[in-house]
């Protein structure tokens, strides 16, 4: 009977003590995330020896704050996420330093991991166990040892490590196991930041893109920010780059920003476990194969804001059976392939009560078998303050009052001068508006050049800005443009049989262009982009809505265009002498038929007017009320030119426009 009293004692004190091991296998948690003190560091641990204490995606923060004490994030400890095996994605900060041994021991279902520029060492067995790895993204410039104990063999075999630009001679020499591994490729990425990767798009906007082409660089779920820093710049987040998220195939979620208002072709092609993405309102364009291949997404909100989807933006996404369209007025499907077949008499279309008639008559959207009205939520409007539908003189009221620390507004509305942030510069913003009618002026243009045989004098050039108005011509801007700078782009002209051309989006630059993918069809990508023969000589149009991912080469079918000798700029500075050569305008294309021209740094000390005419004669001028681009027409009204020196070009065939600012 003693004994038995004694082993239940000894029982009761083994489970007190392993209870008391338990505990003490951390001294905080905060956000799921447990940690271990260090002075003023935290380390990542688990939260017993149980182990499998993570799933999903883990974000680990660069500080973590306990009882008014903030830490610093710099190491993950042995064994914190061993054997978790549904953990998907960890985003590690870039204060982590060390990963020590068996940090990620047997986490298989984990399939990229990104380690920071700072990164040191891994200890021992740090990704033991880890065979489903494919990539491993390395942003240290400096290579280091790691002992061979780090990886399994399959994964040096089968994945691929990527690293920084220029430095790939540098971690295929290093000592250790990551000299080892078959496949070392250079990112072809400007920055990333948090695991995520960034093409640097100029003017501080920047759009995500991939560590490297189709490689699996991306899984778990992931949210985008509206802002990112690097390098003391920081960028708006505006695009999801061409084929951004291909191939992911285990992503499950995104989460893209508002400040997004282009996605591109192919950019989440064959995320075949992708089951939540948002499309944010200003998107206009759902372009080719953007979700094609998604086979897990069942339900999509199409926003307000788009007017076109193109041929297979959805194609095979067998198991969509939910779209909600928000816009009144169907947007035009280039055909009935933008969706799967079975999706027409699966999936239920949600549509406005105001616009059911609209999409039972719509191409492409009459073939929906089961079309619903709903009652959908209203978009903000930008101005809409107070959300009464309009903006007037009450919204600048409700959004001083907001300001002052009262009322309720929607701030998405109040953001009138797109800042991302409610300020008081938005009431003088929306006071100006009122007031004139307009929204501030489009910021710079996103510009695209062309480039090719027998474009420009000097054809194939492109060394930097040298090179614009002489191997880069840029394409003219039509119409309207958003505040980002993005909108209908395009060049006429005559073209010589079977010519090679393509578009350039950073002069000096080939990794960013539109032409031939290696699959033969238009694309957007690198230096794998190979030029478009024309076929037959004869006048084309290229046009681009610059997403930049809708893009038009067609022939020009209009009466066949004049051939000038001169072009020139008639106004005040030539006293409205048409005859005066002294202003007359260089021809784009010597080299074959011209409709292009220019005339460098045209100068003006004050607002003033201006015509453009043809053969010294003012039997053919083109003019128009608009600067600093338009579409000027045959005898039209002058041209407002305000002060300032510009690089002016012009199409005799359309009478695009632009007056480039120096």
């Amino acid at each position: 009977m003693n004994k038995l009293i004694y082993f239940k004692f000894l029982a009761v004190l083994l489970t007190s003590l392993w209870g008391i091991q338990q505990a003490s296998a951390y001294d905080f948690a905060k956000d799921g995330i447990y940690y271990v003190i260090n002075g003023t560091n935290a380390y990542v641990t688990y939260k017993d020896t149980n182990y499998n204490s993570y799933s999903g995606t883990v974000n680990i923060p660069s500080t973590v704050t306990n009882n008014g004490t903030t830490y610093n994030v710099v190491q993950i400890n042995p064994y914190a996420f061993k054997n978790c095996a549904n953990l998907k994605r960890v985003v590690l900060p870039p204060t982590i330093n060390y990963l020590m041994n068996y940090a990620f021991q047997n986490c298989t279902g984990l399939t990229d991991i990104t380690l920071p520029a700072n990164f040191y060492s891994c200890y021992n067995y740090v990704f033991d166990g880890c065979t489903n790895l494919k990539s491993i993204i390395c942003l240290s410039p400096t290579p280091h040892n790691w002992n061979a104990n780090n990886l399994p063999s399959t994964v040096l075999s089968n994945a691929t490590l990527i690293v920084p630009q220029g430095k790939k001679a540098a971690y295929e020499s290093v000592s250790g196991c990551l000299s080892s591994f078959s496949d070392i490729q250079e990112m072809d990425c400007d920055f990333a930041e948090d695991a995520i990767f960034y093409k640097d798009l100029g003017d501080n906007k920047a759009s995500v893109t991939h560590a490297l082409r189709f490689a699996e660089d991306y899984s778990g779920d992931i949210t985008i920010p509206q802002t990112v820093t690097h390098g003391g710049t920081t960028y708006t987040v505006t695009t999801v780059g061409n084929e951004a998220f291909y191939d992911c195939h285990n992503l499950y979620s995104v989460v893209l920003p508002q400040t997004v208002n282009s996605i591109s072709n192919y950019a989440f092609y064959y995320c075949n476990n992708l089951t939540n993405v948002n499309i944010p309102e200003g998107v206009q364009y759902i372009n080719y194969c953007t979700f094609g291949a998604c086979a897990s997404l069942q339900d999509i909100i199409i926003p307000s804001s788009v007017t076109w989807i193109a041929q297979k933006a959805f194609s095979d996404c067998q198991n969509l059976t939910n779209i909600t369209c928000r816009a009144t007025t169907p947007p035009t499907c280039d055909n009935t392939n933008s969706f799967p077949s079975q999706a027409y008499t699966n999936a239920t279309l949600n549509v406005s009560s105001k616009a059911l008639s609209a999409y039972q008559t719509a191409d492409v959207w009459k073939n929906f078998t089961n079309i619903v009205e709903i009652d959908l939520p209203v978009e903000a409007k930008r101005g809409d303050v107070n959300g009464d539908g309009q903006v007037t003189i009450s919204d600048v009221t409700a959004l001083i009052d907001y300001l002052l620390g009262g009322g309720s507004i929607s701030t998405d509305a109040a953001d009138v001068n797109l800042d991302n942030g409610v300020s008081i510069s938005d009431v003088t913003t929306l006071i100006d508006y009122l007031l004139g009618g307009q929204w501030p002026a489009t910021g710079r243009l996103d510009l695209w050049y062309l480039i090719g045989d027998n474009v420009g004098s000097q054809p194939w050039e492109n060394n930097g800005q040298n090179s614009v108005g002489r191997g880069l011509l840029p394409l003219y801007p039509v119409g309207e443009f958003d505040s980002n700078g993005k909108g209908r782009l395009q060049y006429t002209g005559y073209f010589g049989a079977n010519e090679a051309v393509m578009l350039i989006h950073n002069p000096g630059r080939f990794d960013d262009c539109w032409g031939y993918t290696p699959t033969g069809v238009f694309g957007f990508g690198g230096e794998d982009i190979t030029a478009v023969s024309t076929g037959n000589d004869g006048y084309y149009s290229i046009m681009m809505y610059n997403n930049p991912d809708r893009f038009y080469f067609i022939p020009y079918t209009a009466s066949t265009p004049i051939s000038f000798n001169s072009i020139n700029i008639v106004g005040p500075h030539s006293s409205w002498d048409v005859t005066n050569s002294e202003y007359n305008m260089t021809p784009l294309n010597p080299g074959k038929e011209n409709h292009n021209w220019i005339f460098r740094d045209f100068t003006t000390a004050s607002d003033t007017e201006i015509k453009i005419a043809a053969n010294n004669r003012w039997e053919y001028n083109w003019g128009v009320e608009q600067f600093p681009w338009g579409r000027g027409e045959r005898n039209g009204n002058n041209i407002p030119v305000e002060a300032g020196t510009y690089d002016v070009y012009f199409n005799d065939i359309t009478g695009d426009f632009h007056f480039i600012k120096k």
